[in-house]
C-alpha cells in the first residue's frame, strides 16, 4: 500500500508523484473521483482529462465515477488504485461520508490498495481539512465537521503552499485539535509507504508542528515524522 499526496500543481509540476503512482498501479484498474470539481465547468470533462494526463504514465484501465450513489470500491475486482482529484475539499468530504465511501477507503488502504490524493484529495486524507481554506475552499451544506479520513498518523495536509500561507499555518497549528500539518508546494509530492515517506518533486515538504517547522528535501524518511 502507498498513499500518494500531490501538492496541487498540474502537470508537469506534479510529474514526479504522478509517475510514481503510474508505476505502482502498473496498468491495473484505477477508479477516479472528480467529485471535488462538482458544480464547475471542469466536472463533465474530468474523465477525458484524467485519461489524457495519466494514460501516458501507465494508468490505462480507468473508471471515472461522477455519481457516487450506489458505488462501492469493495465490489471492484482487481482494483489497484483510487485517485481523489482536486476541487472543493468540503464537497469531497461530504460526498465520501454521505455514500459511506470514506469507510471503504480506509478499508482499501488497510488491504494495500494505492490511493492518490491531489490537492483536495490529499487534504481529505489528513486529520482536518480546514487547511483547504488557504486555497479558497468554502464549507458546504450538510457537512457537520471538518475531520478528514485521518489515515496519516494524525497529520493534516496543506497544498498549494506559498510563503504567504505561513501566518495562517502557524495560527492553525497552535490549535491542539490539529497541531501537525504536512505542507506541500505545487511542484512537490509525498509517497507514504509503510514506515517510510518519500519526498518527490523540486520543493521538498514542510513539517509544521505548532510553532516548529522544518523543510525536508527530496529523499526517504521515517514515517510518521518525529517532529
Amino acid at each position: 500500500m502507498a498513499l500518494f499526496l500531490g501538492g496541487g500543481g498540474d502537470p508537469p509540476l506534479s510529474l514526479a508523484v504522478d509517475e510514481a503512482f503510474g508505476a505502482a498501479v502498473g496498468g491495473r484498474l484505477v477508479v477516479y473521483l472528480p467529485t471535488a470539481l462538482g458544480g464547475t465547468a471542469l466536472y463533465a470533462g474530468a474523465g477525458d482529462w484524467f485519461a489524457e494526463t495519466y494514460g501516458p504514465l501507465g494508468v490505462t484501465t480507468i473508471e471515472t465515477w461522477h455519481d457516487l450513489d450506489g458505488r462501492s470500491f469493495l465490489r471492484q475486482e482487481d482494483l489497484a488504485g483510487v485517485y481523489l482529484g482536486g476541487g472543493n475539499t468540503y464537497l469531497l468530504l461530504r460526498e465520501l461520508r454521505r455514500t459511506g465511501l470514506d469507510i471503504e477507503l480506509r478499508t482499501l488502504i488497510e488491504r494495500g490498495v494505492h490511493v492518490y490524493g491531489g490537492s483536495a484529495g490529499a487534504i481529505v486524507l489528513g486529520s482536518d481539512i480546514t487547511t483547504s481554506e488557504l486555497g479558497g475552499d468554502e464549507p458546504v451544506d450538510g457537512l457537520v465537521d471538518s475531520g478528514g479520513l485521518d489515515v496519516l498518523a494524525g497529520w493534516s495536509v496543506s497544498c498549494h503552499y506559498t510563503p504567504e500561507h505561513d501566518s495562517f499555518l502557524e495560527d492553525w497549528t497552535l490549535d491542539p485539535s490539529h497541531s501537525k500539518v504536512l505542507v506541500l508546494c505545487e511542484d512537490a509530492g509525498v509517497v507514504v509507504d509503510g514506515e517510510r515517506f518519500i519526498v518527490l518533486g523540486r520543493s521538498g515538504a514542510g513539517l509544521r508542528q505548532r510553532s516548529d517547522v522544518a523543510w525536508v528535501t527530496v529523499g526517504s524518511y521515517a514515517w510518521p515524522p518525529s517532529r
